[in-house]
């Protein structure tokens, strides 16, 4: 019997589907999991030989990844032919990782090699290791962290990525079927620029999602995504528990887009061929009573139609009293499991210059409000949104009111938003009311009064 599930399993290729069988019963399993162990080791133990332990222990001590042509292999199987290890680590990873790769495992450093340019940004460090025909290529992200490399990459199938027990596929509908689209880094698709699946003829490499021959759904390379979502949106693989790879996503606080419009002539998001979609963040973004009212009317009309939608609290720059504003949830999106998720640009510019990149805590600030006896809501807390530094945004005149600022240097510059959420928990939030505007201006008094750089 053990001989036969064996042959079954040695004829799936497909990381999922092996995955998929080991979980359908107890007399598989515990055959599927040495499988999938020797699967890893399979791909990765032509590179270092018998220090798999040492590389495990490692790259659970570096918060490192796996990316490129062994992860590839990995999830696809023996047909992608790995033709290098790509080992990514977080900031301050690189030197125990370097006297591994030269030290224990006698790779010989390449010089006068330099990382490509769609990664140059992101990254601290790069170095290229040979031994024999081996190679093996060492990349720090830099202080940012590593999903900013990862969503750096050219392609969407690139995007893929492992630890030493899970992987995940961030664009499982497309990396499955060997189909790719090119990312907003890329500069020039030409053979021999890039690195990646660009450069392989076994991928079907798209510029767009105008392939699919219908609207773009959930996949729109102008939708937000998130990679914290992504460990249910996309397909995460784990076979090793103790290095679990949605662990590491979880801990992320990155958002990105493949591109900021959709070219896709069949896709609601492609703002060429529907007029009443929002453009987020506004040319202008609203300070006064009547830049409130005109983006709250292209809220209502916004098409496809906001799904959900949330009340929170605008101090416009120009406005002489806060206002109730209409926040909400981000096209493509059902429900908020998620802060983030709030689409905050339609009364600021929360992502500044990157357009297609940000980090999800950059620009808030979150109060949570003692229990109040005489309440009968239960206690509550605030999240405060700011514009972008590099957003120069005029001072805002409105909070320099309320909290007397006589220092030019003490303004609050732009637009500020303001959430209401449950008490240590800014994910469940709560539409604000005319009551929370007295509370929230006193806050907003006392930290700009005080600790200003707490705002």
């Amino acid at each position: 019997m053990a001989a036969l599930v064996r042959l079954v399993y040695e004829h799936l290729p497909l990381l999922s589907d092996v995955l998929a069988l080991r979980n359908t019963c107890h007399s598989v399993q515990d055959i599927g999991s040495s499988i999938l162990s020797k699967r890893f080791d399979d791909t990765v133990e032509p590179y270092v030989g018998t220090h798999l332990t040492q590389l495990r222990y490692l790259m659970h001590g570096t918060h490192a990844v796996i990316v490129g042509s062994c992860a590839m292999q990995m999830l696809l199987g023996n047909d992608v032919v790995t033709r290098d290890l790509n080992i990514l680590v977080a900031h301050g990873g690189r030197v125990a990782m370097h006297s591994f790769i030269a030290h224990t495992l006698h790779y010989q450093r390449v010089y006068n090699v330099h990382i490509n340019y769609i990664y140059k940004d992101c990254t601290s460090n790069f170095a290229k290791y040979q031994c024999g025909e081996r190679i093996i290529t060492l990349t720090e992200a830099a202080e940012d962290g590593l999903f900013k490399v990862i969503l750096s990459s050219p392609t969407t199938a690139d995007m893929t990525f492992m630890t030493v027990g899970g992987l995940a596929v961030l664009y499982p509908e497309w990396t499955l079927h060997r189909t790719t689209v090119i990312n907003h880094t890329v500069l020039s698709a030409e053979a021999g620029k890039n690195v990646g699946c660009i450069e392989q003829g076994l991928w079907q490499v798209e510029r767009g999602a105008a392939f699919l021959g219908k609207p773009c759904g959930s996949l729109c390379p102008s939708l937000w995504r998130n990679i914290r979502d992504s460990v249910h949106q996309g397909l995460v693989l784990q076979w090793d528990m103790r290095q679990n790879v949605a662990s590491l996503m979880r801990k992320s606080n990155t958002m990105w887009r493949l591109a900021e419009h959709c070219q896709n002539i069949q896709c609601p998001f492609n703002p060429t061929v529907n007029g009443r979609l929002t453009l987020i963040p506004p040319k202008e973004i609203p300070g006064d009573l009547r830049g409130i009212q005109q983006q709250e009317h292209r809220i209502e009309h916004h098409l496809p139609a906001y799904r959900k939608k949330y009340v929170g609290i605008l101090y416009g720059t120009k406005a002489v009293k806060p206002h109730l504003v209409t926040v909400p949830v981000r096209d493509g999106l059902d429900r908020l499991s998620h802060i983030s998720h709030l689409e905050v640009s339609h009364w600021l510019d929360y992502a500044g210059p990157n357009k297609l990149m940000i980090p999800t805590s950059r620009g808030r600030k979150t109060f949570n409000v003692g229990e109040d006896p005489d309440a009968t809501s239960g206690p509550h807390g605030y999240t405060f949104f700011r514009e972008h530094p590099k957003a120069y945004a005029p001072p805002n005149a409105l909070i320099r009111e309320l909290a007397k600022i006589a220092n030019n240097l003490d303004d609050v510059d732009g637009n500020v938003l303001v959430i209401k959420h449950m008490w240590k928990n800014k994910h469940n939030v709560l539409d604000c009311t005319h009551e929370d505007v007295e509370h929230v201006s006193e806050i907003l008094t006392k930290c700009v009064t005080f600790t200003p750089s707490e705002l």
